[in-house]
């Protein structure tokens, strides 16, 4: 498995867990979930847009959801 699939289903786990807890609402987590290089060397070295994609679902604010996750 390479780093961007298993960082993938960690972040899947992670939201699994954060439904589970009831800190994001149900969601349908049977999405791919994008893992890139920010433009930005200083915004870390690698990145998700994923809670910008379950915002508009969950009508919450994504950095709530990332920040949850």
């Amino acid at each position: 498995m390479n780093l961007n699939k298993s960082i993938g289903a960690l972040i899947r786990q992670a939201l699994v867990d954060a439904q589970n807890a009831g800190m994001i609402p149900d969601l349908d987590l049977d999405v791919e979930i994008p893992i890139e290089r920010p433009l930005q060397p200083e915004h870390g070295d690698l990145a998700t847009s994923l809670p910008l994609k379950l915002a508009r679902t969950a009508r919450t604010n994504p950095m709530l959801i990332a920040e949850r996750v």
